[in-house]
């Protein structure tokens, strides 16, 4: 009897589990999803810089520009670097980026305004003591749109143009001494952009020449001097041939940008590009704080080690290149003007902003 009863509890445990079970949803197998993730697009851009290899920016500046925007893009665009002259010529860049052999490239806008109209708005197209101090110069190019009338211009040739970047504060310098615009006659210098008019406008005469074939030129008389960013001077060693560095700044600081191609640019989604702008801002704060404090070092450390002199021209010299800039301002809107409408613009810009300064 008692058997009986244990069977019937059993076989009534076994229908009760049965029933709840069959109530309860099935248990779901694990899923094992080996579908793989479609293949990423990789942008691959060449860039050609402006200097050769063991500079400043090509050993440095540029590497962590890529290195930051290969991280911030998850490998989605590799920019492989180039130095100086290895894949164009400086004046061929601009038919290079807009053919698409490259895609990038850093260089200064005065090299095409003659062909550019708005390329003499470039820093470096514009006459000395505009701007004299690095908050100046950002505010000018960045803030009251000499940046954003260059970009409009240049889009209608095939280049998108990022930020202008300080490059370090230009001086020139001498294998005799010259303390003042009375010694700049017969000068003869290797420099660039309106810096050349204001020194052929005081008497010297002006060449250009690549950086790397700027010491022999001095060192065998071709050459009585040279100028360009400050720290050209020390690392092509021209101390040793130029022994009197020559002040205050003709522009303080010298600025360049880095030139993309405009379909490349706009080939790019909104992320990466938004990535190489934030990417070329952060190139430019690392630029600026470079050549800052190792300028401070220069003067202070290696000018006595190097035996330099440092001349600085006083207010009158100061005022007389000034003349000389604000009439190089006027022959620009007179000739360039007419073409294009910005290149007014920009000059009434500058203008207004020399005199907001006190500068005229």
């Amino acid at each position: 009897m008692r058997r009986n009863i244990a069977i019937s509890l059993v076989a009534a445990m076994v229908i009760a589990v049965l029933i709840v079970g069959g109530c309860a949803p099935a248990p779901t197998p694990p899923v094992n999803d080996t579908t793989p993730e479609p293949p990423r697009e990789v942008i691959n851009w060449r860039f050609q810089a402006h200097h050769p290899p063991g500079f400043m920016t090509t050993a440095h500046l540029f590497p962590a520009f890529i290195e930051r925007v290969d991280k911030m893009s998850g490998g989605r665009l590799k920019i492989e670097m180039y130095y100086g002259g290895d894949l164009v010529a400086p004046t061929e860049v601009d038919g290079a980026l807009k053919e698409g052999a490259i895609q990038m490239a850093d260089l200064g806008l005065d090299l095409f305004r003659g062909t550019h109209p708005t390329g003499w708005l470039a820093p470096n197209s514009l006459p000395p003591l505009i701007w004299r101090n690095e908050i100046e110069f950002f505010d000018l190019f960045h803030t009251q749109g000499l940046d954003e009338l260059m970009r409009d211009g240049f889009r209608e040739v095939g280049i998108h143009p990022l930020n202008h970047r300080s490059v370090g504060e230009t001086y020139f310098w001498s294998a005799e001494p010259r303390y003042g615009v009375e010694d700049i006659e017969g000068f003869k210098v290797r420099f660039f952009g309106a810096m050349s008019d204001t020194m052929t406008a005081l008497g010297g005469s002006s060449v250009f020449l690549p950086h790397e074939e700027t010491y022999m030129a001095i060192s065998t008389g071709t050459l009585d001097g040279s100028g360009t960013a400050w720290w050209i001077f020390r690392d092509l060693k021209l101390y040793e041939v130029c022994p009197y560095f020559i002040g205050p700044p003709w522009q303080a600081p010298q600025g360049m940008v880095t030139m993309l191609s405009l379909d490349a640019w706009e080939a790019l989604p909104d992320d990466i590009k938004a990535i190489v702008d934030t990417a070329d801002m952060a190139l430019v704060h690392d630029y600026h704080q470079r050549v800052s404090l190792e300028m401070l070092y220069m003067f202070e450390q290696s000018f006595p080690e190097w035996g330099v002199t440092y001349i600085e021209w006083g207010p009158e010299d100061v005022a007389t290149v000034t003349e000389v800039s604000v009439q190089i301002l006027d022959d620009i809107r007179t000739e360039i003007g007419p073409q294009d409408a910005r290149v007014s613009q920009g000059i009434d810009i500058i203008l207004d902003f020399m005199r907001e300064k006190g500068y005229l």
